[in-house]
């Protein structure tokens, strides 16, 4: 009886026992399942982080195109280039790509094709004793290096023809012929390198073209990174193991650090393309101030060039008008002469040109005035036996504008010639009564009046003489005359 309550008290004790571990590993079962869950939601909940940065890129991107479509802009409006263009470096890249060159061979004659011979046996070629060979130096049977460059060397020096080898033992009918030689090593020429200018502000677009490209690797980055996030959230789902879910969704975790990462690169690229655009704006300015002061200095050149065109032709309408009043000075009609220098310089826009024709005024002013002043004198101081330009000596009575009349008529101012008019001139100015001031500007007219008609011997005397009367004419003689 003793021993069946013993073995009952066991029994219920293994019944309790076992209750009771059953029930823990339930409970563990239980919490392992909760823990597993909440990795599995944990691991969603980061894999839709990522998505989010994954879109939030996306957008980034997008951001970016404005500021490469306005560098586009920019670009074009300055150099006329796109940005799409393949750089200079890539083009010259290619052209520095060796090319080959087949040998060129002198044109043979067309011949007949030669008879079809057996072809002589060939000795096989040595092969390298590689067995006998330690790895030092080069294997038995292969050339060195020094033969190889001196067969290098021989490339481009004119082959020498090929001595017939003894044949060994060829029966008697078989023609031999020569192995065919080998083919010549492909030569390579270097093109002559270009080096194209680069525009700053196009080098600096393309700087834009630079980090938009990265802005899509970031995107292409972040697709391969959302793509190995769904895959471990795909494991997290079949896995049945705590821990490896654990493992799991610290790489997730990981995975969304570097997607943070990114949207941060991302954002630091944009303000890359600020500067950019700042940058690019900067030189569009300063390509628009260069671009004006280069057409300003084009304009003004241009003026420049037309301003002395202008100053040449002026000049020359001065020496044409003075040229065309030399017929008026030799009738005497000194206000003609001048009314014809008032009349051009009216229409001179010239400094140059006007200061020529201030000259020729000025002179044919005090022929003017001096003319006045021989009327008055003729007028108020008759010449007695002053004309002598026809026969016999007769008075000079009256003058006006037009004519002079003498004893027996009237003489035209044109009719009246040079010796005769310069007597006139002569009385008048060394009359006693004659003032200085008078008797100065009279001989000063005369000397003018002589070097217009190209009498420079009596121009000199006059000119002394004008003078030694008024040397304060001095000034005006040395500007007038030469």
């Amino acid at each position: 009886m003793k021993k069946v309550i013993i073995f009952l008290i066991i029994f219920v004790s293994l019944l309790i026992f076992g209750g009771m571990y059953l029930r823990e590993k339930n409970i563990e079962a239980k919490r392992a399942a909760l823990y597993l869950q909440d990795q599995r939601e944990a691991g969603y909940e980061v894999l839709q982080q990522i998505v989010r940065h994954e879109r939030r890129l996306a957008a980034i991107v997008e951001q970016g195109e404005p500021y490469v479509e306005r560098a586009e802009q920019i670009v074009r409006e300055v150099t006329g280039k796109s940005l799409e263009e393949k750089p200079p470096a890539a083009r010259q890249s290619e052209l520095m790509r060796p090319q080959p060159v087949e040998p060129s061979t002198p044109d043979a004659p067309a011949a007949a094709p030669p008879p079809r011979v057996a072809p002589a046996p060939r000795r096989p070629a040595p092969q390298p004793d590689v067995d006998r060979w330690d790895g030092d130096g080069v294997p038995p049977g292969m050339p060195t290096r020094e033969e190889l460059d001196r067969m290098r060397q021989r490339q481009g020096a004119p082959r020498p023809e090929p001595q017939a080898a003894e044949p060994e033992s060829v029966p008697a009918e078989t023609g031999t012929t020569e192995p065919a030689p080998p083919p010549p090593m492909p030569s390579f020429r270097r093109p002559a390198e270009r080096v194209e200018e680069v525009p700053p502000i196009l080098k600096r677009g393309r700087d834009m073209l630079e980090v938009r490209g990265r802005l899509l690797g970031l995107r292409n980055d972040m697709a391969e990174l959302v793509s190995k996030a769904t895959g471990l959230q795909n494991q997290l789902n079949r896995t049945v193991d705590g821990p490896s879910a654990a493992a799991l969704v610290a790489a997730l975790r990981e995975e969304a650090g570097f997607a943070e990462a990114k949207i941060m690169d991302g954002n630091s690229l944009i303000e890359d393309m600020r500067r950019i655009e700042s940058d690019l704006e900067d030189l569009s300015r300063r390509a628009e101030r260069e671009r004006r002061e280069r057409e300003e200095a084009e304009q003004a050149r241009r003026a420049a060039e037309e301003h002395t065109a202008l100053i040449a032709r002026e000049r020359e309408r001065v020496k044409t008008t003075h040229e065309m009043i030399k017929a008026d000075l030799q009738r005497y009609d000194f206000a003609k002469a001048l009314e014809t220098i008032n009349q051009l310089m009216e229409n001179l826009q010239t400094e140059e040109a006007r200061r020529d024709l201030a000259l020729h005024r000025e002179r044919y002013e005090l022929l003017v005035n001096f003319k006045n002043f021989l009327i008055e004198q003729i007028n108020a101081h008759p010449f007695r036996w002053g004309w002598v330009q026809d026969v016999g000596q007769k008075d000079v009575l009256q003058a006006n504008q037009e004519t002079i009349r003498v004893t027996d008529r009237v003489v035209p101012w044109e009719e009246i010639e040079l010796v005769q008019f310069l007597r006139i001139i002569n009385h008048y100015i060394t009359r006693p009564d004659a003032r200085t001031r008078e008797k100065g500007d009279g001989n000063l007219a005369a000397a003018i009046l002589c070097y217009e008609l190209g009498r420079t011997d009596l121009m000199d005397r006059f000119k002394s003489q004008a003078l030694n009367l008024a040397p304060y004419l001095a000034d005006t003689a040395n500007r007038l005359l030469p």
